[in-house]
C-alpha cells in the first residue's frame, strides 16, 4: 500500500506522470517508474541555466524520467541502501543522455543515517531522498487507498548532482513549499 501512496503523492504533488508500479519479485530494484514534468518549474522571463534546461533537445515536460525505490522501514535508511541504488540505476540507465535525464528517488518515512546522507550527496547519480510518512488504515477496507491516512511529504533532499542538473529551475523552491 505504501508504494501506491507514493505513486499518488508523486503524481499529485510533485508533478510526476505515467508512473507504473513494478514492485515485487523481479522488479530489479525499481518500485515505480515514469516521467517527471519539469516544465512548470521554468522561471518566468529567465533562461534556465542548468544542465537539463540548457539542452534544447530535452523537453522538460516529457523527457525526464524517474526511477523510484520505496523503503517503508521503521528505522533510518543506511548507506548500503544508497549504494545499492547506484547499482540499480546503472542497471537501468545505459546511455549518456539517459544519465542526464533520469533521476532516482528514494522514498521512506524515516531519515537517512549520516553515512547514507554523505553517500547520497557524493553520488554521481542524480538522486533525491523524499520523506513520506507511513500510513495507517482508517477503515476496514485495507485494499482501498482512500481508507488510509498519512502519506504526508516531509523533507525532500536533492543531492549535488540533482541540484546541478536542475539549476535554473525552481524545483527546490517548489519542493520546500510542498512540505507539510
Amino acid at each position: 500500500m505504501y508504494e501506491l501512496a507514493v505513486k499518488h503523492v508523486l503524481e499529485s504533488q510533485l508533478n510526476c506522470q505515467n508512473l507504473t508500479r513494478s514492485g515485487g519479485t523481479g522488479d530489479y530494484g525499481i518500485d515505480l517508474f515514469g516521467q517527471w514534468d519539469l516544465s512548470q518549474y521554468q522561471r518566468a522571463g529567465k533562461a534556465a541555466a542548468g544542465a537539463l534546461a540548457a539542452k534544447s533537445d530535452i523537453d522538460l515536460a516529457s523527457d525526464v524520467s524517474v526511477l523510484v525505490q520505496c523503503k517503508n522501514h521503521s528505522g533510518k535508511i543506511g548507506a548500503t541502501v544508497v549504494r545499492e541504488l547506484g547499482g540499480i540505476y546503472d542497471y537501468h540507465v545505459k546511455t549518456r543522455t539517459a544519465r542526464r535525464t533520469t533521476f532516482m528517488f528514494l522514498v521512506s518515512p524515516e531519515p537517512l543515517t549520516p553515512s547514507a546522507h554523505a553517500q547520497l550527496n557524493t553520488s554521481s547519480i542524480p538522486m533525491a531522498h523524499i520523506r513520506m510518512s507511513a500510513m495507517q488504515p482508517d477503515a476496514q477496507d485495507v485494499f482501498d487507498l482512500a481508507s488510509w491516512s498519512g502519506a504526508k511529504v516531509g523533507p525532500v533532499y536533492l543531492n549535488s548532482k540533482s541540484r546541478r542538473l536542475l539549476q535554473g529551475l525552481d524545483v527546490e523552491k517548489h519542493l520546500i513549499r510542498r512540505q507539510l
